[in-house]
């Protein structure tokens, strides 16, 4: 296109738009105006919809990676706070055990060492505990273990300067001297089944026992007071021709739950 040409189009052009003008100040194109404007309002709304639908597609990724990361956060926190409520958990059942302890060493004559239950045992068929007192602490070898009620637990078999474990009543190598709270005093021999349940053995036919009846330790042993309670008379059974009666006893103790304990000086 030449300059000449260029100009032209140009004066061209203005001349147009000045008539334009000229005709929309005397409201000659109004109705024009109103069609066009008609005709323009649907492609803008349909452009304006395609803009919305780009932008979103052009966005997702970028929200679905914000909303990604913000559950990822929600998750920590709340494994957080589950932990945080555990913890809160623990410290307070181990607070009231102490208590517990503190309340029974007030009642008794008993001289008491508290101790935290740190392990349990991973021999193999062995139901024990470890603690973290020993020797150094004044623990001695069959010195009796109890909870805060007073309940007996077990004994220490195995001691170390600072720790020491504990065989559980439950275990089948367990023996301790027991009697019946009742008018005859009745005597037999406590052991444990199996890691499963306590047996009271050795019970005379002639002697009284029955469901329900509190079983307490008779104090043959060295280190073990009478009265320290085992548990309860669960069920009684007796055997045609032998003299002796058994007796399921049940713990009042949860021995999987145990987090503190005492041992009973001497």
């Amino acid at each position: 296109m030449t300059p000449v040409t260029r100009s032209r189009l140009v004066i061209m052009i203005g001349a147009v738009g000045g008539i334009l003008f000229f005709l929309h100040l005397l409201g000659v194109l109004t109705e024009s105006e109103a069609w066009l404007t008609r005709r323009l309002a649907g492609r803008e709304a349909a452009l304006a919809a395609a803009a919305r639908s780009l932008r979103q597609t052009i966005s997702s990724p970028f929200r679905v990676s914000s909303i990604l990361a913000e559950n990822l956060a929600l998750r920590e926190e709340r494994d957080r706070l589950l932990t945080d409520v555990a913890g809160l958990q623990a410290v307070r059942d181990e607070n009231l055990e102490l208590r517990r302890l503190f309340e029974f060493k007030q009642k008794s004559d008993f001289a008491l060492a508290a101790a935290h239950v740190i392990a349990k045992s991973p021999e193999a068929g062995t139901h024990a505990l470890l603690i973290d007192r020993g020797s150094d602490d004044g623990l001695r070898l069959e010195a009796p273990v109890v909870t805060g009620e007073g309940v007996l637990i077990g004994k220490i078999f195995k001691l170390e300067r600072s720790t020491s474990q504990v065989l559980l009543l439950t275990d089948t190598r367990s023996r301790v001297g027991a009697a019946v709270q009742n008018s005859s005093k009745t005597q037999g021999i406590v052991q444990g089944k199996r890691g499963l349940s306590l047996e009271m053995r050795l019970i005379p036919q002639n002697e009284e026992i029955s469901a329900g009846d509190i079983i307490v330790t008779s104090g043959i042993e060295p280190l073990t007071p009478r009265g320290l309670v085992i548990g309860r008379a669960q069920s009684v059974s007796t055997q045609e021709r032998n003299p002796f009666k058994t007796a399921v006893i049940g713990s009042p103790v949860l021995f999987s739950n145990l987090s503190v304990v005492a041992v009973l000086l001497p």
